[in-house]
C-alpha cells in the first residue's frame, strides 16, 4: 500500500512541497528522426496534463508523469518534469506493474487525465492503494459513447452503468475535476459521479499562447480558415458547403483549411477544393495567423471538451464561428462568437457572412472572447485550485 506521506506530517515531505504523479496517454509523443513529432505537438489529454505538470514543476513540486510510449521516445522529450512509461498502452494486464511503479515513485497523490477507458484503469488501480486518486475528465464519456458505433456504444454504456452501481462505490475517486460546468453536469447526471466531490476548474491555456501578438494588423482582411479537422465528425463537409453561400456575397475572401499532420493532409486532398488553400501541416498559431475568422464546425465533439484550439483562438482575438456541441456553447457564448447548429452549412455560412459584413460586431465579439479567456483561463488560479484539492483529499 502507498501511504499518504504528506498528509500525515512526514517532515521530509511538507504540505507546501508535494510529490505528484500524473498518469495519462500519449504524453511521450516523439519519434526518431521525425521532428514534427517532438516537443510542441502534444494534443488532447496529453497536452492538458503536460501543461499542468509543467506548472506544478515550476512551482517547485516534485513531478513524475507515467504515460504509454516506447521507452526510446523518452530521450527526445524536453520536459520540466520526469517522464516514465508503462509500455505501449495502459491496459488491465499491466495494472500490477503500474502499481509497483507508483510505489517506487512514492508520490503524495496520483492524478489521472482522460476519458472512460483510463478512468476504468484508474478505478482498478484504486482497489489496491490508499493513495489519494484525483481524476480529470478531459473527455465527457457520454458524448464519446454517442459518437461510437452501436456495438462499442452498448459495451461502454454497460461498463459505465456497472461501475456506477452501489457495490462499486468504493471505487469512486477521491475527487473529480471537470473542465466546464457543462461537463460537470454531464458527469454527475450520466456517470453518477457524486456532485460533492466534483469541481469545475478552468485549466489555463499554454503561457506561450497568451504571449501571441495582437490581431490588430488583420483589421479589414477577409480571411476564413477552418481548423476543426478534416473528417465529417469535425465538420469539413459542412465547411466546404458553407463556402458556396459566402462566395456570391464576398468573392474575394481567402478561404483556407488548416491541417495538423500528414493524415489530415491526405484526408483533405480527397475533397474538391476549388480556390481553397491548404495551410500546414503546422502549429495552430501559424495556421490561423493571417486569418481573422476561424471556423470550427464540429458535428460530434468526442475529443477534449472544450477544445484547446477554441480557447487559444479566442485568446488571440480571433472571430470564431462554431457549433452547439459539448461545452462549446458555454465557452463561446452569445457575446464572444457565433454558435450554429451542427451539420448546418446554411447557418454556418450565414454566421461567416455576419462577421464579414459587420467589422465592428466582429471586433466586439473578438475583444470579449479574448478578455473572457484571459480572465478565466489563468494557470496561477488553476494550480491554486488543484493544489487545494490535493491537500483536502
Amino acid at each position: 500500500m502507498v501511504t499518504r506521506r504528506a498528509l500525515i506530517g512526514d517532515p521530509n515531505s511538507p504540505l507546501d512541497r508535494m510529490k505528484i504523479c500524473f498518469a495519462t496517454s500519449r504524453l511521450g509523443e516523439a519519434s526518431c528522426g521525425e521532428s514534427e513529432k517532438l516537443e510542441g505537438t502534444l494534443d488532447g489529454s496529453s497536452r492538458i496534463t503536460h501543461e499542468l505538470a509543467t506548472e506544478m514543476a515550476r512551482l517547485g513540486h516534485d513531478v513524475v508523469a507515467v504515460t504509454d510510449a516506447p521507452k526510446s521516445n523518452l530521450q527526445f522529450l524536453n520536459r520540466d518534469y520526469e517522464v516514465t512509461t508503462i509500455g505501449s498502452r495502459f491496459s488491465l494486464a499491466n495494472i500490477t506493474r503500474f502499481s509497483k511503479m507508483v510505489r517506487d515513485i512514492r508520490p503524495d497523490i496520483i492524478h489521472f487525465h482522460g476519458g472512460q477507458p483510463i478512468s476504468i484503469y484508474a478505478k482498478m488501480f484504486k482497489i489496491g492503494t490508499a493513495l489519494p486518486v484525483v481524476f480529470t475528465y478531459t473527455f465527457i464519456p457520454s458524448l464519446v459513447r454517442q459518437s461510437l458505433k452501436i456495438q462499442s456504444r452498448v459495451a461502454r454504456s454497460f461498463t459505465s452503468r456497472t461501475l456506477s452501481l452501489r457495490s462499486f462505490r468504493k471505487l469512486n475517486f477521491d475527487h473529480v475535476i471537470a473542465l466546464t460546468k457543462f461537463a460537470r453536469t454531464r458527469l454527475v447526471r450520466d456517470e453518477r459521479i457524486p456532485p460533492e466531490t466534483t469541481s469545475v476548474i478552468h485549466y489555463g491555456i499554454p503561457r506561450a499562447s497568451l504571449e501571441q501578438p495582437s490581431q490588430e494588423q488583420l483589421q479589414g482582411r477577409k480571411g476564413v480558415v477552418c481548423t476543426s479537422g478534416t473528417t465529417e465528425e469535425r465538420g469539413l463537409g459542412t465547411f466546404l458547403s458553407s463556402i458556396q453561400i459566402v462566395r456570391p456575397m464576398f468573392p474575394d475572401v481567402d478561404f483556407a483549411i488548416a491541417v495538423r499532420d500528414r493524415s489530415e493532409l491526405a484526408n483533405v486532398r480527397q475533397n474538391p477544393l476549388d480556390g481553397i488553400r491548404i495551410i500546414g501541416p503546422g502549429t495552430l498559431n501559424h495556421s490561423v495567423n493571417s486569418h481573422p475568422i476561424v471556423v470550427m464546425p464540429f458535428s460530434k465533439h468526442a475529443a477534449v471538451d472544450p477544445p484547446i484550439s477554441l480557447l487559444e483562438c479566442m485568446s488571440w482575438g480571433k472571430r470564431v464561428v462554431s457549433t452547439h456541441v459539448g461545452s462549446i456553447t458555454e465557452i463561446l457564448g452569445i457575446e464572444r462568437g457565433i454558435c450554429v447548429p451542427p451539420h448546418n452549412a446554411r447557418a454556418l455560412g450565414k454566421g461567416v457572412l455576419q462577421l464579414l459584413g459587420d467589422d465592428s460586431m466582429g471586433k466586439s465579439l473578438a475583444d470579449k472572447a479574448q478578455a473572457f479567456i484571459r480572465n478565466n483561463y489563468d494557470w496561477n488560479r488553476a494550480t491554486d485550485s488543484v493544489l487545494d484539492i490535493y491537500r483536502s483529499t
